[in-house]
């Protein structure tokens, strides 16, 4: 459960889809905010159940002097990055900027969240 208030418009995901639609959650500034099955390794914990969710899938960090996000999948299922000039699946250790409006997918289209 998130249990902050996010009150800028930058350095944060929406939940689109999944357990965490509708929540924000505040990315802090130049940290990896990581996305997982594993409560102890993530900040944001996927479920158990949802089978193509590995147990550190990915991180997503936010460059508020650059302002746009670095996303490193670091599953063995890959991360879909839909940004506006198109999607891409990142594997294993592969990186990708992109900027507020991009839609990360956790495992499959269940669990999205929007870069905000």
């Amino acid at each position: 459960m998130i249990t902050h208030r996010y009150t800028s418009k930058v350095g944060a995901l929406i939940g689109e889809d999944g357990i965490y639609s509708g929540s924000i959650m505040k990315i802090p500034t130049y940290t990896d905010f990581v996305i997982g099955r594993d409560p102890d390794e993530c900040d944001l914990v996927i479920s158990s159940d949802c089978k193509n969710v590995s147990r550190v899938h990915c991180s997503v960090a936010f460059d508020q002097m650059n302002n746009y996000y670095v996303i490193k999948d670091t599953s063995s299922n890959g991360t879909i990055v839909k940004t506006l000039g198109g999607e891409k699946t990142l594997i294993k250790h592969q990186t990708l900027k992109a900027h507020s409006g991009s839609v990360i997918y956790i495992g499959d289209d269940s669990n999205s969240f929007r870069l905000f």
